[in-house]
């Protein structure tokens, strides 16, 4: 029965549901990756912490350098008008 629908499958391009859940489904993994990717949960959550902390501090010291070059054009802008 099942040379018989794999037959038709070939034939007609349509999987029936039946033989797509008596397939079979195995997965392999190298012993030293599987390892590195059970253990390593925290290692990457550290890691994306550490990125979005120095991400955070970047743009905290381009506002700064932004708010640094704001503050004398508005002193001299006063100045001016003053004058």
């Amino acid at each position: 029965m099942d040379e018989e629908s794999a037959i038709q499958e070939r034939k007609t391009g349509h999987v029936k549901k039946r033989a797509l859940k008596n397939k079979a489904l195995a997965i392999s993994f190298d012993e030293k990756d599987l390892k590195d990717y059970v253990t390593g949960f925290h290692k990457r959550k550290k890691k994306r912490r550490k990125e979005a902390n120095k991400q955070q501090e970047e743009a905290l010291r381009r506002k700064r350098n932004e708010e640094r070059i704001k503050v004398p054009t508005l002193f001299l802008k006063d100045s001016q008008f003053h004058a």
